[in-house]
């Protein structure tokens, strides 16, 4: 179903101290998960979601990708859709930009 909708959540990029080579983000291991593998970025060639913090992330800018600016949204895909389900209570169907469907994950794995 994740699919249908184009991808993973999306993220605002913001740093205390802007680098060429590097964003720093506001979706860590505790939002998207990391255990078997990485995010990757929707649609902007040459950012790499590179390991982070359980709060924070870090998109590395290879030479000659696309700029952008604090304040940017980028979209970050899962690298393990199950992992990143497991984290949240509610999964978000966005398409175009727009909110279509809100589904429940009654089964995430807590202990009840």
């Amino acid at each position: 179903a994740l699919g249908a909708f184009g991808g993973g959540p999306p993220i605002i990029v913001w740093s205390g101290t802007p680098e060429p080579d590097r964003a720093i983000h506001d979706c860590g291991q505790k939002a998207i998960g990391r255990d078997t593998a990485s995010p990757t970025v929707k649609g902007r060639e040459g950012l790499i979601a590179n390991a982070g913090s359980a709060e924070h992330g870090i998109v590395a800018v290879r030479s000659g990708a696309q700029p952008f600016s604090i304040g940017d949204w980028l979209e970050l895909v899962p690298g393990d859709v199950a992992t990143a389900f497991a984290l949240h209570d509610f999964v978000y169907g966005v398409r175009e930009g727009r909110l279509e469907a809100v589904w429940p994950v009654s089964a995430r794995g807590a202990w009840q």
